[in-house]
């Protein structure tokens, strides 16, 4: 295959979105597409991750917002044929960016949020210009990929844009290698005990995972079991999620390991995998941790997990918010003697139905 495409995100910190960017970038390689990764910043621990053959190019901006004149400079001097953005205001600077530069090329813009939900829970009021910013460009995109068709349906409904510009394709999310990284040698002292069971999440530590959800559900179900609880990110809510475990008298049972390079290993000894989010797109994490075996239990926020559990075939889904539901949830699920076979279900996730699916809409296919 021959062909070139832009990948324009704003770094590569730790996140969902980030991982699901390198893994487009490295498999259009394999596929014998050149590939350069435009980062507003090149900083991040996911570097290491991309393929030799992916070009870095660093527009050393001291903000995302400050990203739009070095790409304008990009776009002039190196006119590409194609370009794929990712995060909402990414987005945003790409079409402003190109408008300006006036360089003709295929842009395509990806939604990975139910972004009408996630403007409600940011207080920053810059965070309320979003979606009017939203509305004002992405039309100009040449097309929009959602993650989900909740997130496609929100696109639509909230934002008003045109249906025919938005094409839904899953994340690349299952490879070979996280296959691999999950088999990988293991040891941590909460591990080497069957009696007591692991429960594991991941996510930055903000509220729209909503772990205070999940540590006080935890706490319910410690009154009928001995269970450890390990959460594994970063964020601004750290000190606060772990003052709330000293409250509930669990901080012992519970650990904050921050973020680590491979997590996979982590879900794959683990009894339970547990997503108690307020809202997402097509969560990455639910998925890997079904490809790793582990049972999963999910809150029904919007969007993703009802899609990816097919309405609770594939694991218990809970109501947002609900403190009681989630903890029985967790306690009947560490009861089941036989679990779905998640990972059967992962499979529909994996790394060739997504980049073909992207390079479908970039026109590269």
């Amino acid at each position: 295959m021959v062909g070139q495409v832009s990948i324009f995100i704003p770094s590569l910190m730790g996140g969902g979105a980030e991982r699901v960017m390198i893994i487009l970038a490295n498999e259009f390689c394999l596929r014998g597409v050149n590939v350069d990764l435009v980062l507003s910043k090149s900083i991040g621990p996911y570097l290491s991750d991309v393929h030799p053959s992916v070009r870095i190019v660093n527009l050393n901006a001291k903000r995302l917002f400050f990203s739009i004149v070095p790409l304008v400079k990009y776009m002039r001097e190196e006119k590409p044929k194609v370009m794929l953005t990712a995060l909402n205001t990414a987005n945003v600077i790409a079409i402003i960016a190109r408008i300006i530069s006036r360089v003709k090329f295929r842009l395509v813009v990806s939604e990975r949020a139910v972004t009408s939900v996630a403007i409600k829970d940011n207080p920053l009021m810059r965070a309320k210009l979003v979606p009017f910013l939203m509305r004002m460009t992405y039309q100009k995109a040449d097309a929009i990929v959602a993650v989900s068709f909740g997130v496609s349906d929100d696109l639509i409904n909230k934002f008003k844009l045109p249906s025919k510009n938005i094409h839904v394709v899953y994340n690349p999310i299952v490879t070979s290698q996280l296959i691999e990284l999950s088999n990988e040698r293991f040891d941590h002292e909460w591990f080497r005990s069957d009696n007591v069971p692991v429960i594991i999440a991941i996510g930055r530590l903000t509220s729209q995972k909503n772990f205070t959800l999940l540590i006080k559900a935890f706490s319910l179900l410690l009154k009928s079991r001995e269970a450890r609880l390990i959460i594994l990110g970063k964020g601004e809510l750290q000190n606060e999620l772990e003052n709330l475990a000293i409250e509930l008298n669990i901080k012992e049972k519970v650990s904050f390991p921050g973020f680590v390079k491979n997590p996979f290993m982590w879900i794959k000894n683990s009894s339970m995998f547990v997503l108690s989010s307020d809202y997402e797109g097509l969560p990455g994490t639910l998925i890997q941790a079904m490809a790793c075996g582990t049972p999963v239990v999910s809150t029904d926020c919007p969007s993703g997990p009802k899609e990816i559990l097919e309405n609770g075939q594939w694991g218990r889904l809970v109501p947002m918010r609900d403190v009681e539901s989630l903890s029985r949830a967790m306690a009947a699920t560490l009861d089941e003697e036989a679990h779905p076979d998640v990972a059967l279900r992962a499979q529909y996730f994996d790394v060739n139905h997504g980049v073909e699916g992207y390079l479908k809409i970039l026109g590269l296919i």
